[in-house]
Formats: structure tokens, C-alpha cells, sequence
């Protein structure tokens, strides 16, 4: 009859251990997500920044492009 007792701690400090080790890695896996997601927010910040510049850019040599051809009508058509 004592060896039930005996058998019922050694499980119980076998899953107190089993269960600090999960919630320890479950800690780990909380703070590498965090971490991704830190950097996905950068990423996708830089990305919308980079975007903007281009779209800037491109937006501005059209206007240009456009001005240029709309001065070339104007002479032609006031010659």
C-alpha cells in the first residue's frame, strides 16, 4: 500500500516537469512570434514606403512626358 504513494508523487513531479518544460516552450515560441511579427511589420512598412517612392517617380517622368508631348502640339498647332 506505500507504494502508491510513491508512484503518485513520482508522476506528479514527472508532469509538474513535463509542464514547465511546454509552458517554457511555450514561451519560447510566444517570443519568436512576436519576433516575426516585428519584422513583418518593418518589412511591410518599408515596402509600402519603397512602393510610394516608385509610385512617385513614375508618376512624375508620366507628367513630364505628358507636358513635353502637350508643348510639341501646342507649336505645331500655332505654327
Amino acid at each position: 500500500m506505500e507504494m502508491a504513494p510513491r508512484n503518485d508523487n513520482k508522476k506528479m513531479a514527472t508532469i509538474t516537469m513535463e509542464l514547465e518544460d511546454l509552458e517554457n516552450r511555450v514561451d519560447q515560441a510566444q517570443h519568436k512570434f512576436n519576433n516575426i511579427s516585428i519584422n513583418i511589420k518593418r518589412e511591410f512598412q518599408n515596402f509600402d514606403l519603397n512602393r510610394f517612392a516608385y509610385f512617385k517617380q513614375a508618376t512624375t517622368e508620366y507628367l513630364e512626358l505628358l507636358l513635353q508631348i502637350q508643348l510639341k502640339v501646342s507649336e505645331y498647332c500655332f505654327l
